[in-house]
């Protein structure tokens, strides 16, 4: 009984041993011992000298896949994506958006890279993605957020009121010529009935 146990333990403890470690795309990074997840960024809760501060939005971005950036942003990084086979991706950055062609810039993401609020290479509007396979896609819908930019929900909100103040206007001035139909018509209905009282001849009809 006691050798059979000890040749299953001493099988079990080759394997693993003997399992082959996983290895990043780029052969820098070692593999995490968590599956693959989003990353967790913001694109707009960095101070920018010279535009308007708004509340910070945040974003749950896919490995692999391009995201856009507005001009000037900057990202910051809470948490990078997990590649498929366990390891963390890396930050790619493009100068252009649609992530055409290398990255300008592909860095691991340490704790330092975490600390920093990152420019993208140009000042003009970018577009930057967290690197498992290189095989870079555009998202289906728009990524920039996941939930819409405050200035278009602003103006959303502003149009709405608008045209709320419009039907509103549009129903007090036919409530209003109603009234007014209703005064004439019975204006005329008296004005008639009291030129009625009077005969052709000018004499009072009793």
């Amino acid at each position: 009984m006691f050798p059979r146990n000890f040749l299953v333990l001493a099988l079990s403890i080759s394997l693993t041993l003997a399992a082959p470690e996983l290895e990043h795309p780029s052969g820098t990074m070692k593999a995490r011992p968590y599956i693959a997840s989003k990353a967790s960024v913001s694109d707009n809760i960095c101070y920018v000298r010279g535009k308007t501060h708004r509340a910070p939005t945040f974003q749950a971005p896919t490995r692999d896949v391009c995201y856009p950036i507005k001009a000037t942003n900057q990202l910051k990084i809470y948490k990078t994506a997990t590649c498929t086979n366990g390891t963390a991706a890396l930050l790619a950055r493009y100068d252009a958006p649609d992530c055409v062609g290398e990255p300008n810039m592909l860095d691991i993401v340490d704790e330092e890279l975490l600390e920093r609020c990152l420019k993208m290479p140009s000042d003009a509007a970018g577009s930057y993605a967290f690197w498992c396979t290189g095989d870079i896609t555009k998202p289906l819908v728009k990524a920039l957020s996941n939930t819409p930019d405050k200035s278009e929900t602003s103006n959303g909100s502003i149009l709405g009121l608008i045209g709320m103040l419009l039907l509103v206007l549009a129903v007090v001035t036919l409530f209003a010529l109603i009234r007014l139909a209703i005064f004439l018509h019975r204006c005329i209905t008296t004005g008639n009935k009291f030129m009625g009282l009077f005969q052709k001849d000018g004499s009072i009809a009793l």
